[in-house]
């Protein structure tokens, strides 16, 4: 590459070797959320709501309008219950049965049925897949390691390189 800055010093980049990134996925989401110290009693009854909303999506409700408005996830409900696309290594290993769930999901459009995780009872919709990165993806992912205030330099570095080791099963 050419060189650049960043609040480390001047870089460069050499490609010793190429392979492929794990697929990713692109979901929507509806969550009935409860607390971590939630009763079995309370529990069931989102469940009980979660069905309902479930029984109302494959009945033809919009999934997006139902996330916007049933959804406890109130960042991705005001986006119609839109996720950002992760692949299955980028999800805590905690949270694993949602990407089993979302990778599940064979076509976009397709949704899931009602599941569990520690944070509540969810529904998911299939929007997109990518199966390979392409070269405007690495671009996009240089330029914005290049930016000089980068926020996740100022984060650390080393915590961002260990997740992206992880996600795309680096050695």
């Amino acid at each position: 590459s050419e060189i650049f800055r960043t609040n480390f010093g001047y870089h460069f980049l050499i490609v010793h070797d190429r392979h492929t990134f794990p697929p990713q996925i692109q979901v929507a989401h509806i969550m009935k959320q409860f607390a971590r110290n939630a009763t079995q009693q309370q529990k069931d009854s989102l469940k009980h709501i979660a069905d309902s909303l479930y029984q109302t999506l494959k009945n033809g409700a919009d999934f997006s309008v139902v996330a916007q408005t049933e959804s406890d996830d109130k960042q991705s409900a005001m986006r119609g219950g839109l996720m950002p696309f992760f692949s299955k290594n980028s999800v805590p290993s905690d949270m694993s049965n949602f990407a089993t769930e979302a990778f599940a999901l064979t076509a976009d459009g397709n949704m899931s049925g009602v599941f569990l995780t520690k944070y509540g009872w969810h529904i998911i919709k299939r929007v997109a897949w990518k199966k390979e990165r392409t070269d405007a993806d690495a671009d996009m992912m240089l330029n914005y390691a290049k930016q000089r205030n980068h926020p996740i330099a100022m984060a650390g570095v080393e915590a961002y390189a260990k997740r992206l080791i992880n996600e795309y099963n680096f050695v």
